[in-house]
């Protein structure tokens, strides 16, 4: 099965980082491709990260730093690539501003006809990526005849504590469960698999063991 994986914020797009690793790892070791493109192509042709941060972007290790495989939202905007200040309003506005930008993107280098699903993957917490989750989503199926997934990452126990992660989560989950295309959703428990001061890395790779 051949992937088109779409980070959304920065929590998104770390863990869409981290897939690529991933993929390589699994191509090294088992000879299998588990993204779009063709056997001589990198590994991260099929991975995407999309962004109202540009400082979060550039900080991504195996997804290219580049237009054709990362989306700046609101670089034509007022939030200018700053983030969108922890409000998912702000996060689900500029992604349906730049949808025809996301979907161009990945339309032209994530070699959709080989791909046999996608999945869209956020943290539910954050502004961008819970807010841009369920546009994302649609805009794809809506697009492509591809079975659509969507990821979210629930938070730590802890941050349900701060007004806006409770806000934040709550309509990302309404908006993901309740109100979008995706074929499915997967729901992925921080507190249950995860360390708060650990890298993205680290605690990726515990849970896939656990």
């Amino acid at each position: 099965m051949k992937l088109i994986v779409v980070g959304a914020g920065q929590g998104g797009s770390n863990i869409a980082d981290e897939f690529v690793s991933m993929g390589e790892w699994v191509w090294k070791n088992r000879g299998i491709r588990i993204f779009t493109g063709s056997d001589d192509e990198p590994i991260s042709k099929g991975v995407f990260a999309i962004n109202l941060g540009a400082g979060d972007l550039y900080g991504l290790k195996h997804i290219p730093q580049t237009s054709d495989h990362t989306v700046l939202l609101g670089n034509s905007d007022e939030f200018r690539g700053r983030g969108a200040g922890k409000i998912n309003a702000n996060g689900a506005e500029q992604a349906r501003k730049d949808s025809k930008k996301i979907i161009a993107t990945i339309r032209e280098f994530g070699d959709v006809p080989s791909a046999d699903a996608m999945l869209v993957i956020a943290t539910a917490a954050g502004g961008t990526g819970s807010g841009s989750i369920g546009v994302i989503v649609d805009e794809l199926k809506q697009t492509f005849n591809k079975p659509v997934y969507a990821m979210v990452v629930l938070p730590f126990a802890y941050q349900y504590d701060d007004p806006d992660t409770m806000v934040n989560t709550g309509t990302c989950l309404k908006r993901v469960l309740e109100n979008s295309l995706a074929d499915a959703t997967f729901l992925i428990d921080n507190q249950k698999f995860v360390r708060s001061n650990d890298t993205t890395s680290s605690n990726y790779g515990e849970s896939m063991q656990g």
